[in-house]
């Protein structure tokens, strides 16, 4: 043996010596890496490696040497070969992403994230299933989910009752083939019913609660193949928004047909019954934007905004809590240019701006927000509608706004988006100032749109979805230019 053999060998015997009070961990790959002069390692040392790697410990020493080495080598090649495949089906899933999906966060007591399983979600986590799917109109109450692909796919998931045997299928996104050869552009949920459209017709489909369904029938029965409504229009139907039990649309000629539940008003044709097929309302200017809560309905033209239906909480803007069971005029608005409108349960969101401004809008609040839904610090309700101030402050415009029963989201003109009220299970996918309260009335921005997460480009939103503490975002094609 050589003299550098030698004091090699004194090294090893050193080191194991200093370690005489920590037990080996015999077969260890990283341990055995670390050790530089493997070949000097005495030949108990070798026998107790391999048959702790599950190999041969007989033989001469340079023989257990070599076998060990092997054994080494063969492990780190498993290993690169491991991280190759998984980098490889890494950069296959991040492809197929980036070309669109959803995103879920949120509360998911009955898998209405079409994750799987009911478990919550804090971080916005992507439906593994939708990933390569732009899906340009999504809805959402109740805990159920219908979604439509731009290639005109419907997919529903959510609202699984643990009482049903089979309902754990819809604990993931399923096909809604009913409608395959039909060409549905946007899709409307509401209480236990649904409306759909594509370019020529509306469907629908559910529990017939008072005549929800516009079928002409008042029986309260369950259709569960969706069936055509009849308009008695010359326009074709471009838009379709429903409310629990109640239909309001929009025709190509700006005329809003309304049918359904007449309680409190909500379809604007005064005290009558339920309306059993659509019925044309009677509105002084074309319509260009409209939206349905639980009870009540708004109507908007470029310069006018329209509200009827219940008034508990001031929802109807008007500066009362009387109901209105005809379409009203809310004064506040007259004049400003009206970008876009929603409605949650007890409140509603509209955006408008005035000269110079013309590519957005600030938002406007009204109605009742316990959890700040409203945005407006600390008030709590209006019938009056009141600037949101953190977008003037900030001097953010905004584009679309999107209203739950609990908390909001809107669009700006950067398609960023900032999202405020019920942080339950962390619905609003971000973190909030408040440390005693799950809500906050101030909005903030979401993060994680339009950039790389996880080594995955994320795109820019395409349509969102307001549920009961929960938020669905639908992404475009993730374009480069805008990474962060």
């Amino acid at each position: 043996m050589k003299l550098e053999q030698v004091a090699g060998v004194a090294k090893i015997l050193q080191s194991f010596r200093l370690r005489k009070t920590v037990e080996i961990p015999w077969g260890d790959l990283s341990f055995l890496l670390d050790i530089q002069e493997l070949d000097l390692l005495p030949r108990r040392h070798l026998i107790k490696h391999l048959q702790a790697r599950g190999g041969n410990g007989e033989g001469r020493r340079d023989e257990l040497y070599k076998r060990l080495k092997d054994s080494i080598r063969a492990e780190v090649e498993e290993i690169k070969r491991v991280e190759e495949e998984r980098e490889r089906k890494h950069k296959e899933i991040a492809a197929l992403e980036e070309q669109g999906a959803v995103y879920v966060i949120g509360s998911n007591s009955k898998g209405q994230l079409g994750l799987g399983d009911r478990a919550p979600r804090t971080k916005f986590t992507v439906i593994p299933s939708t990933r390569g799917l732009i899906f340009s109109s999504i809805s959402t109450r109740n805990d159920v989910v219908y979604a439509v692909t731009e290639d005109c796919e419907v997919y529903r998931w959510g609202n699984v009752q643990s009482k049903h045997r089979h309902s754990d299928e819809y604990l993931r996104p399923q096909r809604f083939g009913s409608l395959d050869e039909e060409d549905i552009s946007s899709i409307a949920v509401g209480l236990n019913h649904v409306c759909a459209l594509n370019q020529l017709s509306v469907y629908s489909w559910g529990t017939n609660q008072n005549g929800c369904l516009g079928n002409d029938s008042f029986r309260d029965h369950i259709q569960r193949e969706p069936t055509l409504v009849s308009f008695n229009s010359h326009n074709l139907v471009k838009e379709i928004q429903v409310g629990e039990m109640h239909n309001c649309a929009l025709d190509e000629g700006g005329t809003c047909w309304t049918w359904g539940y007449s309680a409190n008003g909500r379809i604007g044709h005064g005290r009558g019954q339920n309306v059993f097929t659509p019925r044309e309302l009677k509105l002084p200017v074309q319509i260009k934007f409209i939206a349905c809560g639980s009870e009540h309905t708004l109507a908007a033209s470029e310069a006018k905004v329209f509200a009827w239906g219940s008034n508990d909480g001031g929802r109807l803007g008007l500066g009362d809590t009387k109901d209105r069971h005809v379409p009203s005029e809310i004064p506040f608005f007259d004049g400003l240019s009206i970008k876009h409108v929603s409605c949650g349960t007890w409140h509603n969101g509209v955006i408008a701006s005035s000269p110079p401004m013309n590519k957005g809008g600030y938002l406007y609040t009204f109605g009742s927000g316990y959890k700040g839904q409203l945005g407006l610090e600390a008030t709590t309700y209006t019938s009056d509608p009141k600037i949101v101030p953190f977008f003037l402050e900030n001097k953010f415009q905004l584009k679309k706004i999107f209203c739950g029963s609990n908390h909001n989201a809107v669009l700006s003109i950067e398609d960023d988006v900032y999202t405020w009220g019920s942080n339950i299970d962390g619905c609003l996918g971000r973190e909030i100032e408040e440390k005693f309260v799950s809500f906050t009335p101030k909005p903030g921005l979401v993060h994680g749109f339009g950039s790389i997460v996880n080594r995955i480009g994320r795109g820019l939103p395409r349509s969102i979805a307001i549920g009961n503490n929960y938020t669905i975002v639908s992404t475009r094609k993730y374009q480069k230019m805008l990474e962060n």
